[in-house]
């Protein structure tokens, strides 16, 4: 998850796993009602509509920048404990295939 400071130093957490992925494509639905964009980018900072909507222009630029990079980024931290074992099992596994002529 993704951590968002706005400009008076509050933090809002991103996390994906509070809306499904048919909330997460009608953001892109040009027919969504505005209000109902606003709840389903809402939930997903973990703060309500309302408080969405009165952010300064340039925090809610900031806020939605991130939600949208995460939600089109990688699935896993490149840097994550377990990205770093599965790295480190497949360097094995070709290292392993280069005596045994694979």
């Amino acid at each position: 998850m993704k951590t968002v400071t706005l400009h008076d130093g509050r933090e809002l957490t991103i996390d994906l796993y509070r809306v499904t992925m048919a909330e997460w494509r009608s953001l892109f639905d040009p027919k969504q009602a505005q209000a109902e964009e606003d709840a389903i980018v809402a939930r997903i900072l973990g703060i309500e509509a309302d408080a969405l909507r009165s952010l300064p222009f340039p925090d809610f630029r900031k806020a939605m920048k991130a939600v949208l990079d995460v939600g089109s980024g990688p699935l896993d931290d490149p840097n994550s404990q377990s990205a770093s074992i599965e790295d480190s099992q497949a360097k094995e596994t070709s290292q392993s295939n280069i005596g045994d002529g694979s």
